[in-house]
């Protein structure tokens, strides 16, 4: 148990390692001495959690930042294919068709066209506000899921044995696009606040093997009210990430979204969506 714990660790450094490094030149030799585990084994273990070669998870996460760059920030294909690693622009077109099956130049006009017509009416967000945030300490435990069952890892994991309903002190980071990322390969962590002072709540699972600490660092947000249920969410998402920026004339960062759940009741769920903005 402490091995797989010890794995699971080491697994999640190197996940969040190639998350901020996709424009560099990421290798098995690296990682292995950032960790200090032999390539193969690194490789072995690596492939065991997540389901892929490294080789491919990199290429694979390097496609999917291109586009939620396309998506969000207003840069050229040049400075997208350089910031995820590609020195030639050829190669970058290259890989990019290979696994989307168009040019990255047709894929944001297609996301818009097919996802830029919502409403504000149809997204079930019921308040903004952009405010700044402090620091929160807290401990996260990481799956590879389907958002749409996020609902049962709730049921699971977010109700502590003093609550009666979800807790107040759970967090959810978001780190992938579901219309981008295969619904398995999509990460979630499921996080649980330790300065919130409310020393009564207690999780049965949190603490398990594969939790770790961590800290989210204090920032700019703009936060969003949302109540509906997941098909409504993903509306909300695409509104947020398509309509919103253009309309306020915001730039948002390409970086994780954050989940903070308020309760659960009658199929419906109460968030407040965090997404981070460039200042």
């Amino acid at each position: 148990m402490k091995n797989k714990k010890n794995y699971e660790a080491v697994v999640n450094s190197m996940i969040d390692y190639i998350q901020q490094n996709l424009g560099t030149d990421i290798t098995l030799s690296k990682l292995s001495d950032r960790v200090h585990f032999s390539k193969y084994h690194l490789h072995r273990i690596f492939k065991e959690y997540t389901g892929e070669t490294l080789k491919k998870y990199i290429r694979r996460l390097r496609m999917e930042n291109s586009v939620n760059m396309m998506i969000q920030e207003d840069k050229s294909l040049s400075e997208v294919a350089v910031e995820n690693g590609y020195s030639w622009i050829s190669n970058f077109s290259r890989t990019f068709r290979k696994y989307f099956k168009t040019p990255p130049r047709n894929l944001k006009q297609l996301l818009c066209t097919e996802y830029g017509q919502l409403s504000f009416e149809e997204t079930g967000i019921k308040n903004i506000e952009i405010k700044q945030t402090d620091d929160i300490f807290y401990r996260y435990k990481r799956f590879f899921m389907d958002y749409r069952i996020l609902t049962e890892v709730m049921k699971n994991d977010v109700f502590c044995e003093s609550c009666s309903e979800v807790c107040q002190k759970t967090f959810g980071i978001i780190y992938d696009n579901p219309q981008v990322t295969p619904a398995d390969k999509c990460r979630f962590d499921l996080c649980f606040i330790k300065n919130s002072g409310n020393s009564e709540c207690t999780f049965k699972d949190i603490y398990k093997s594969g939790s770790t600490d961590k800290i989210l660092k204090r920032g700019m947000f703009a936060c969003f009210d949302f109540c509906g249920n997941y098909e409504k969410l993903i509306k909300a998402y695409e509104w947020v990430f398509l309509i919103w920026p253009l309309q306020k004339r915001v730039k948002l960062k390409n970086a994780p979204v954050y989940e903070f759940y308020r309760k659960s009741k009658d199929q419906k769920h109460y968030i407040e969506i965090r997404v981070p903005l460039e200042i």
